[in-house]
């Protein structure tokens, strides 16, 4: 049965620890530097004029800082692409542009060459060359290693460094989005791995030095003069890990804070007053979804998973939580942004007359129990509220809705725990490079949270877009695939969380849609 022509098509077009110490720095130098920070930071407003005011922005957790293990954009990777060097990045806009590389040629669909800024260095006068381009790829391909930031990246057969500033890739098939993927994987100095921990040190490459890390807390920056590229506007950052909300209002409230993102729209009026912030939101990149345990026998009817989407309200979820800030989102994962996002695609419409009778089609008309397991304490705002709403709307449909909050720990546990995997899992998915195809694995058979047996079609699609040869089959391929997740009802397909933000008038930054926070895009006007 084809869900597509049922949802219609658009008319238009994550004991207390000491700080860790690195570069020859004294801890009792390192406590007086931040304590210096965190006094200058205490009343930020009367000090906004001098351009060396420390900036203090609010992250997510700050769990490890090295390339191998970091993905969480609005944390690890943030503060690693302003000490660490990439070949690639994205700017606020989407545009691919080099960091490392000063350009780069496609010379085939399994090769891509990569030329590299000669003045690169690390913080110890140590080149960033191409030989240890080469090294760092062995490093993350290393089985002992374990990483966990490799996705794709066994198509990459081997990395070649015919010269100094020159690194060719040679891939196993045609990757077409290598360059893209590229914009979040950072580089360590060999030698100096070889005898520290890249979990909680950092030898510096980027625009900014480590000064201290305290994993949990605080990340102290201060503008590295060796870097390759343009100097920051702001030469001392503090990178403030807060995951609880109220302590994160709370610091804003009290200027202690010059910027946070993914507040939850709940508490945005509590800083709407604020005279000194804009206080706002705009449609983001992380898309919500509840995933089927295609193993477990009511979910693998496809009329019980189109009931379970007729049976949700989007529009007066987004208009109760997000306050209006988003609407429902379109019958696929991908955000505006995205190569081969299908603008002809519409949300999923809200029926429960409908749902009640797929229901009881598939002979589930007396009622049916499920159980949703999700966590409130990862990237996606709102779970708590949502999750009740929707227990509510499937309840009136019939469907008995049990739904277990597990810390952030459980949650991610449940990855390699099946014997505990619940009917639906509840979460928003980004990609860190706003890739279709990167977005598309995270739903795969090979993803997180993925019980019992996918549509075969899927996974055909995925390789057919990852392989492809041309960007215009590309784009057509991502599309086409983007359909078979409707016509096969993969998901509940919810909405696009909105990018709430909080930023202090005297500073000069946009909020980005892809939870990204440079430091090094920011100044004080």
């Amino acid at each position: 049965m084809a869900a597509r022509s049922l949802t219609g098509k658009r008319a238009a077009k994550p004991h207390q620890k000491e700080p860790r110490m690195t570069n020859g720095i004294t801890r009792r130098t390192t406590l007086k530097m931040a304590a210096a920070s965190l006094a200058a930071a205490a009343a930020p407003g009367a000090l906004l004029a001098q351009s060396g005011t420390p900036l203090v922005l609010a992250v997510d957790a700050i769990t490890t800082l090295d390339p191998a293990f970091t993905r969480a954009t609005g944390g690890n990777l943030s503060i690693c692409s302003q000490v660490m060097s990439s070949l690639t990045t994205i700017t606020a806009t989407g545009e691919l542009v080099g960091d490392l590389a000063t350009s780069w040629e496609v010379d085939s669909p399994t090769q891509f060459t990569f030329h590299l800024n000669p003045d690169a260095k690390f913080e110890n006068g140590k080149p960033l060359d191409a030989s240890v381009i080469a090294w760092n790829f062995a490093r993350m391909m290393d089985p002992d290693l374990k990483a966990t930031a490799d996705t794709d990246f066994d198509l990459i057969d081997r990395v070649e460094a015919p010269d100094p500033h020159t690194a060719v890739f040679y891939t196993k098939s045609p990757w077409l989005e290598l360059p893209r993927r590229m914009s979040w994987f950072f580089f360590l100095e060999p030698e100096w791995a070889a005898s520290h921990n890249p979990k909680v040190e950092v030898m510096s490459s980027g625009a900014y030095k480590v000064v201290s890390f305290d994993p949990g807390g605080d990340v102290v920056l201060q503008a590295n003069p060796g870097f390759h590229g343009a100097a920051p506007s702001i030469p001392n950052v503090t990178y403030r890990s807060i995951g609880n909300a109220a302590a994160r209002i709370s610091g804003l409230r009290g200027g202690e804070i010059h910027a946070s993102l993914r507040i939850d729209p709940i508490d945005l009026a509590q800083l709407q007053g604020l005279p000194d912030y804009d206080v706002g939101a705009k449609e983001g990149q992380r898309y919500h979804v509840m995933k089927f345990h295609f193993g477990h026998e009511p979910l693998q009817d496809i009329r019980v998973r189109q009931a379970i989407n007729y049976a949700i309200n989007k529009d007066a979820i987004t208009k109760a939580v997000f306050r209006g800030y988003v609407g429902p989102g379109t019958t696929q994962v991908l955000n505006p942004q995205t190569p081969g996002f299908d603008d002809t695609m519409t949300p999923w419409p809200y029926d429960p007359e409908k749902a009640r009778a797929l229901l009881a089609e598939a002979g589930y008309g007396d009622g049916l129990k499920l159980t949703l397991k999700t966590s409130a304490e990862g990237s996606s705002l709102s779970v708590s509220p949502i999750t009740q709403i929707v227990a509510a709307q499937l309840k009136e449909v019939g469907i008995d809705l049990e739904v277990v909050l597990l810390p952030y720990s459980a949650y991610l546990a449940l990855r390699t725990q099946p014997e505990e995997a619940p009917d639906l899992t509840y979460a928003g998915y980004v990609s860190q490079s706003n890739s279709a195809i990167e977005l598309f694995g995270q739903y795969s058979q090979q993803g997180p949270y993925a019980w019992g047996e996918y549509p075969p079609a899927f996974g055909e699609g995925i390789e057919a877009a990852r392989s492809a040869t041309d960007e215009d089959t590309q784009i057509q391929t991502i599309k086409d695939t983007s359909g078979v997740m409707l016509d096969t009802v993969m998901e509940v397909f919810l909405w696009i969380q909105p990018q709430t933000y909080a930023i202090h008038k005297k500073l000069n930054w946009m909020a980005r849609t892809d939870d990204w926070i440079k430091a090094a895009d920011m100044s004080w006007s």
